[in-house]
C-alpha cells in the first residue's frame, strides 16, 4: 500500500477569500470591517486564519502566497 505524503493545502473559507481580496486591494482592517459589516475583531480573526493557512507573517506575504497558489488572481 502506498501512502500519500503530500501535504494538503488548507483551503480558505469564502469569507477569508473576501477579506484577502480586500487586503489585496489595499484596504485597511477597519475599512474591511465596515465594508463587510463585521467587527474589527472578526476581521483580525479572519486575517490570523489566512496567515496560518497561507504560511504568512504579513499581508504582503499572504497575498503573494495566495497568488502563487492560484487562490487570488494576479493583478
Amino acid at each position: 500500500m502506498m501512502i500519500d505524503t503530500r501535504i494538503a493545502e488548507p483551503s480558505l473559507t469564502s469569507r477569508e477569500c473576501e477579506v484577502l481580496a480586500l487586503l489585496a486591494e489595499g484596504m485597511t482592517r477597519p475599512q474591511i470591517a465596515r465594508q463587510l459589516y463585521i467587527s474589527l475583531n472578526t476581521v483580525d480573526r479572519h486575517v490570523l486564519h489566512i496567515f496560518r493557512k497561507l504560511n504568512a507573517h504579513t499581508a504582503i506575504q499572504a497575498i503573494n502566497n495566495a497568488r502563487r497558489q492560484g487562490v487570488l488572481a494576479a493583478h
